[in-house]
Order: C-alpha cells, then sequence, then structure tokens
C-alpha cells in the first residue's frame, strides 16, 4: 500500500483564512502606525505655534495704551491706576480713545481675545506657509486670579492686576488641541 501526501481541501481552505486573518491584522497595525507616526510632529509643531502666540501676547502692554479714562484730551494712559475693575473689559470699555483693532495693531493683551479659529499667522498678520490646517484660538480670562511670591499674595483679575491668557491650537489629525496658559500681570 502507498501512503499518500498532501492535504485536503478542507485544510487547504482553513489555511488560507488563518493567513488572510493574519496579514489583515498585520496590515491594519502597518496602517494605523503610519498613520500615527505624524501625531508627534503635528503636535510639536502646534506646541510651537501656542508658544509663539503666547510670548508675542506677554510682551504687550497690560492695559490699552489709547484708554482714556475721561475722554479728555491728552489720553490719559494710567489705567493701572484708575482701573480697578477688569481690564479687558471695564477698562477697554470705558472713555474714548481706543478703537477695535487688527492683529498688526494689536498693542495690549486684551486685543488678543479676538482671536478665534484663526489660521497661524505672523505678527504683521501675514499666514505663515504649511500652517494652513492648524487653527489657533486666543481667550483672556480678566477675572482670573493668580498668587504668586513666597509670600503667597494674591493677585486679582477683578481688580486689574493679572489676566490669564489661554492659546489653544488645533488640527484635524491630533485627537487633543494643544492649549498654553499663562499669566499676564500688571505690576
Amino acid at each position: 500500500m502507498k501512503k499518500s501526501y498532501g492535504v485536503t481541501l478542507i485544510e487547504l481552505i482553513i489555511a488560507i483564512v488563518i493567513i488572510s486573518l493574519a496579514t489583515a491584522g498585520i496590515m491594519l497595525l502597518i496602517s494605523d502606525t503610519t498613520r500615527r507616526s505624524g501625531d508627534p510632529l503635528l503636535t510639536e509643531q502646534a506646541s510651537a505655534i501656542a508658544q509663539a502666540y503666547m510670548e508675542e501676547i506677554q510682551t504687550k502692554q497690560f492695559c490699552d495704551p489709547d484708554w482714556d479714562h475721561d475722554g479728555v484730551p491728552p489720553n490719559n494712559t494710567d489705567c493701572p491706576v484708575h482701573c480697578v475693575a477688569s481690564a479687558c473689559t471695564v477698562c477697554k470699555g470705558l472713555g474714548s480713545g481706543w478703537t477695535t483693532e487688527t492683529r498688526p495693531t494689536y498693542d495690549d493683551v486684551c486685543d488678543y481675545s479676538a482671536i478665534s479659529g484663526e489660521v497661524p499667522t505672523s505678527q504683521n498678520g501675514a499666514t505663515v506657509n504649511g500652517l494652513g490646517q492648524y487653527q489657533v484660538s486666543v481667550s483672556i480670562d480678566s477675572s482670573a486670579s493668580a498668587t504668586i511670591g513666597p509670600a503667597g499674595n494674591v493677585l486679582s483679575g477683578n481688580a486689574g492686576q493679572v489676566v490669564l491668557i489661554n492659546v489653544t491650537v488645533s488640527h484635524p489629525a491630533m485627537e487633543n488641541d494643544v492649549i498654553v496658559s499663562g499669566y499676564r500681570s500688571n505690576f
């Protein structure tokens, strides 16, 4: 009697199914890895954008230099003395001499609260090549408080002493937005 070697049709089909499932799993893993390989780069770029905006904002004056507490020329820009309330709401709304500005003419911290969903731009308002899918939003919380110094002195936003700045950068391919926060004091 001669012994037969080989596989049956059922064994062949089972082997093909097992190999197909393994191949599909490997391809899914490779696809997911490839898709996520850009995430750290996107996050790093978003972080750099947020930091650049934060640095720009924190270098601006706390109070609007166009602010005029009494509307009588010459403009009295001593907001720290006369503004004992929220810098971005009460001080900005009192008197005359201030107008709504555009990014190239922002001259104080509170002006940046107008940025919402903007494509990253330079300080002069020019868009930055290659960053068109990012979105930048800025919020200025002038009612925040901050405890500073070894004595734990509390600065109050409601008293015109400090504002909390939040810069949020998003990208459609990132799972989470990048948020950078910082304070700007009036001293």
